[in-house]
């Protein structure tokens, strides 16, 4: 036997001692062998590649608004406005669609939620009115996404689903803006907008393919209000998990576009 022969050998047997040390090891990209789990992320990547597409368009049409209307200088007060009304309302009612995820039929709910969305893309009556109302939905509409990957994929691919699921947010919030300036020349606003509600169909034929899923009995159900009163106890009691939701509303109020 030669030595690269005998080198060979032994990496292969290494590599199957680390697998046998580490059974539950799964691959980052693992949780995509999950047919209904596969679906829903690519229409997540699709959707909201979609809507940070319109973020950028609609920061262009607010500075263009600005300009015609004569005040340049205040473009950046009216988009400071503009995030303002995405970013209260999201923080208001969090609260509400973080309750009403956990009782509802997630898929339902979603298909819901997706309808409402595309309805508020094309026709911008008040854009300071449209992004609180899209803010609105999205409350609801985010918790249920997050709620829905764990009954997707299997406990030990969990990890993996979880950071896909970021990855698809955190992903399009660079991917999207990007393909919004390229196209916003040809296409102006109202083409980013279309996409945009054309790119919501994407989740919403993932989740029609879907199988249901239904609701887990969590034993006696409070009402809505000693729900949300139960929640904010838990957070209060965990200081880690209090700091994670003041830095989550201090981003979303000071950082995010």
């Amino acid at each position: 036997m030669t030595s690269d022969e005998i080198a060979s050998e032994l990496e292969a047997e290494g590599l199957d001692e680390a697998a046998a040390a580490e059974p539950g090891r799964t691959s980052a990209w693992s949780a995509l062998e999950h047919r209904d789990f596969r679906l829903f992320w690519i229409g997540l990547v699709v959707s909201n590649i979609g809507t940070w597409m319109q973020q950028f368009g609609l920061g262009w049409l607010v500075v263009q608004l600005a300009i015609k209307d004569g005040v340049p200088q205040l473009a950046p007060f009216y988009l400071g406005l503009v995030g303002l009304s995405r970013a209260l309302p999201g923080i208001a009612f969090g609260l509400f669609g973080g309750v009403v995820a956990d009782r509802a039929d997630r898929r339902r709910l979603l298909l819901v939620t997706q309808y409402l969305a595309i309805s508020n893309q094309i026709n911008i009556v008040e854009i300071v009115l449209i992004s609180a109302l899209n803010s609105i939905i999205f409350s609801f509409d985010a918790p249920t996404r997050q709620a829905m990957v764990p009954r997707l994929v299997d406990d030990k691919q969990l990890m993996s689903a979880i950071g896909l699921n970021s990855a698809a947010f955190n992903g399009a919030t660079l991917v999207g803006p990007l393909v919004g300036g390229v196209l916003i020349i040809p296409f102006g606003v109202g083409g980013l907008m279309l996409i945009n509600a054309i790119s919501y169909l994407a989740i919403v034929a993932a989740l029609l393919l879907m199988r249901p899923q239904p609701a887990i009995d969590y034993g006696p159900r409070l009402s809505l209000l000693e729900s949300i009163k139960e929640g904010l106890s838990f957070i209060r009691g965990d200081p880690v998990l209090l700091w994670v939701v003041v830095l989550s509303i201090a981003t979303a109020l000071f950082t995010r576009p």
